[in-house]
C-alpha cells in the first residue's frame, strides 16, 4: 500500500441497470471521494465496490464490496 495508488470506485444502480464510475482520477492519500451521478438516480440505491492499483499499474487489490448507498442530492 502506497499512497500514491490509484483509486477504482464502481456504483451500480439495479433499478436503472446503469453504472457510474471512477477510474483512477484519486489517490489512496485523499482518503475519501465524491462521485458525480446522474440526477435521476435521486431516491435510488446503488452498490458500491472499490479496488486500488499501483501508480504503474501493475500491482492491483482484490475488489471489495463496500455497501449500499441512496443517493439523497
Amino acid at each position: 500500500m502506497r499512497h500514491t495508488d490509484k483509486a477504482y470506485i464502481l456504483l451500480y444502480n439495479p433499478a436503472k441497470k446503469n453504472s457510474v464510475s471512477l477510474s483512477g482520477n484519486m489517490l489512496r492519500s485523499a482518503l475519501s471521494a465524491e462521485v458525480p451521478v446522474p440526477s435521476f438516480y435521486l431516491g435510488d440505491v446503488l452498490h458500491c465496490w472499490l479496488f486500488f492499483a499501483s501508480a504503474d499499474g501493475k500491482i492491483v487489490s482484490e475488489t471489495s464490496y463496500l455497501k449500499t448507498v441512496t443517493v439523497i442530492e
